[in-house]
């Protein structure tokens, strides 16, 4: 019952409005601090327990990576850039976590790639909390480039950007 989304005419880049018995509620920004050195990118994602994995554009590198905002007492944390499973030191963008955090879905322009621009990149939660490697999805998914990957709640469908003609 809570809509997340992107907005630049709020002071957050994130917002949300929560559903009401009868209409939705007003937006409200959320307070999610930046590192000092990053600027908000493109897109996030939300977990069950309201963390955010958010794209993040480092400025000192001029490359994107993802990293996570948990939500601790009520409060957004100042993001912490995901491990080297997931960030290549290329550009990482547009995370999709399962609600609970089983996988991670994300764009990247890191070499070896099929698409040319960026293809999409898979990563499983290990039982001890850390990440596998990245696994590139395939020439299927990704042979003209792939972005902004969304996976439906009941795991039935698998919706992203290409670069495939119509």
């Amino acid at each position: 019952d809570t809509l997340y989304y992107y907005s630049a005419r709020t002071t957050s880049f994130i917002n949300q409005v929560v559903r009401t018995t009868t209409s939705w509620g007003q937006p409200q920004a959320l307070q999610i601090p930046l590192p000092h050195d990053c600027l908000n990118g493109n897109t996030f994602s939300v977990t069950k327990n309201r963390d955010i994995y958010v794209d993040l554009l480092d400025t000192t590198t001029n490359d994107g990576n993802i990293y996570i905002s948990h939500f601790q007492n009520g409060n957004y944390q100042l993001p912490q850039v995901l491990g080297p499973e997931l960030n290549s030191g290329y550009g990482e963008f547009c995370p999709f976590i399962d609600p609970d955090e089983s996988y991670l879905i994300f764009g990247s322009n890191r070499p070896g790639g099929y698409g040319g621009q960026l293809d999409l990149y898979i990563c499983f939660k290990n039982e001890d909390q850390t990440w596998t490697d990245a696994i590139n999805m395939g020439f299927a998914i990704n042979s003209t480039g792939a972005f902004f990957p969304i996976v439906t709640l009941d795991k039935q469908y698998f919706f992203f950007n290409t670069g495939k003609p119509a």
